[in-house]
């Protein structure tokens, strides 16, 4: 809830994949606040045309990633604690809704096999598998829910953290493996509320560790008045 691989990003040339590459160079430190944004050598590098630089700069632009000038180009723009927060508060709060719908709709078997899941994840001490459990874990939970417009939502809150999310930020698995377990609990007990409860308080949580690691790399400003 790391730097994008170019390698990676060379196999689509979709405006996604760009801005994914973007973000991870904002998030590793290689661009700062600031800075323009090199389109050309971004399209070289990744081996696209412009057309894909060009819309995924407009993207970034509307999720406050840049600044566009015109006649000038793009620049980094000045993210901070609040726009990091605000982003989990929102992660925090369409998840909430997932699991409340997973809760009221869960059938024997989709309870079984959730239970099943959850506890091969939290027993999973390499983070690489556990990432890739984790994301299991979380599409079963969004198919139990049955919402398709939570599942849209989703697409759309694009992660700030690309990579492996508890590599990149440390410490964050731990509180990943417990509230897992938490809602597979609630939604197994029918009770919506309590497994609302667990992703709703997990999202800042899991925000408040993305801020302080940004910050340590110098990629965040200070905190702007609320």
């Amino acid at each position: 809830m790391s730097a994008s691989d170019p390698a990676a990003a060379a196999r689509s040339t979709s405006p996604e994949t760009v801005a994914r590459h973007i973000r991870g160079l904002i998030v590793s430190g290689d661009l700062r606040r600031g800075d323009r944004v090199p389109r050309d050598e971004i399209a070289l590098r990744l081996g696209v045309s412009p057309i894909p630089v060009r819309e995924a700069i407009i993207a970034l632009n509307h999720e406050g990633w840049l600044t566009v000038e015109p006649h000038r180009g793009a620049f980094v723009a000045a993210v901070d604690e609040g726009w990091v927060a605000d982003h989990y508060q929102i992660l925090g709060a369409v998840y909430a809704l997932i699991a409340a719908h997973a809760a009221r709709r869960a059938t024997d078997a989709e309870i079984a096999a959730l239970d099943d899941l959850q506890t091969a994840v939290r027993r999973e001490r390499d983070l690489a598998a556990f990432d890739a459990g984790n994301a299991r874990f979380m599409r079963l939970l969004i198919d139990i829910a049955r919402a398709p417009r939570l599942e849209s939502a989703l697409r759309v809150a694009t992660n700030i953290v690309p990579g492996n999310f508890f590599v990149e930020v440390p410490g964050t698995d731990a509180p990943q493996r417990t509230a897992i377990r938490a809602v597979t609990r609630a939604v197994a007990a029918h009770d919506a509320e309590a497994a609302a409860t667990v992703l709703r308080n997990l999202a800042p949580r899991q925000g408040a560790s993305v801020v302080a690691v940004l910050r340590a790399r110098g990629v965040i400003g200070p905190r702007a008045s609320r």
